[in-house]
């Protein structure tokens, strides 16, 4: 099965431009399951977990402005969370979406349809989606943060912050960059051969002059680095309402076991998988680790 690339102007933005999505699935289920990568990646991620869920989900990964095929934003400046929550805002509200969101057109049996969203968001796509859904009347139905919380720690900060400001311009061939990001991306975890050769075709593009280079602006970096600072979140995470899955790698220097703790305290009612032998972030490549995104979703 191989998804549809498809557009959407995010005319409501600061700065204008194209948010690419691509969409598993039959687009007229109205069970909406919006799946956001990490600040270094894209929505081909997710590939494997969308295959398995499209008969039951419309499954939407995004990638997110200057990554993969979305546009670059003219000023870098602009690579913040207030430009990807308006532009997620934007979308998830948008008849191109969910049609009959803002149009109130009847289905055949004369009812409105209801169209139900779920977020999984990895790291940064986390983020956004606990900002989302912590607001009043938030679209998302149910939530997956996948290695990402109401906490993160200064360190893993700075260690993100060492691979986005030193990494090569161009690789020579497919075989450096696949070292370059197995070294990079080794809190993964253990993937097979077959699966870092996946993730690095996803996350390298071509280039005229020499090589490949990696599929995002290196200018995402200049506002990542005014990050200096231990990140807290907690009353974001106090407003959220809807149920909450927290995926956990068990190695994680981002999200501490102390602030799942902390997190479960506020809301009792959140569910925690942890996987063993993985850092940030799982990847969710595996069967265990799709079983349990799977299972929580199936419930009512």
């Amino acid at each position: 099965m191989k998804p549809n690339l498809n557009f959407y102007l995010c005319n409501q933005s600061i700065e204008p431009h194209r948010l690419a999505y691509f969409q598993w699935g039959s687009t007229d289920n109205t069970r909406i399951l919006v799946c956001v990568h990490g600040l270094a990646r894209n929505g081909r991620d997710f590939d494997a977990l969308a295959t398995r869920l499209a008969t039951e989900y419309q499954v939407i990964c995004p990638d997110v402005a200057g990554r993969g095929a979305s546009d670059w934003l003219t000023h870098p400046e602009n690579y913040t969370y207030f430009t990807y929550i308006t532009d997620f805002l934007d979308f998830l509200y948008s008849q191109q979406l969910c049609p009959t969101y803002l149009t109130g057109i009847l289905d055949y049996f004369g009812q409105t349809q209801e169209y139900q969203i779920d977020w999984l968001g990895t790291s940064m796509g986390g983020l956004i989606g606990m900002s989302i859904a912590a607001m009043p009347n938030s679209p998302i139905r149910r939530l997956i943060l996948n290695d990402i919380g109401a906490f993160i720690p200064q360190s893993a900060l700075s260690r993100i912050a060492g691979y986005l400001n030193h990494h090569p311009e161009y690789f020579a061939d497919f075989a450096t960059a696949e070292q370059y990001l197995r070294q990079t991306y080794r809190s993964f975890g253990q993937l097979t051969d077959i699966q870092w050769q996946y993730l690095t075709y996803y996350s390298i593009r071509p280039t005229f002059e020499r090589g490949y280079q990696l599929h995002y602006d290196p200018k995402i970096a200049q506002v990542f680095n005014q990050t200096v600072e231990d990140v807290e979140l907690w009353q974001v995470w106090e407003n959220i309402r809807c149920p909450v899955l927290i995926l956990r790698g068990e190695q994680s220097d981002v999200l501490t076991e102390a602030t799942v703790t902390e997190m479960c305290r506020i809301h009792p009612q959140t569910q925690v998988a942890t996987f063993a032998g993985v850092g940030h972030a799982p990847t969710l490549l595996h069967e265990e680790q799709q079983n349990v995104i799977e299972n929580w979703l199936r419930i009512r």
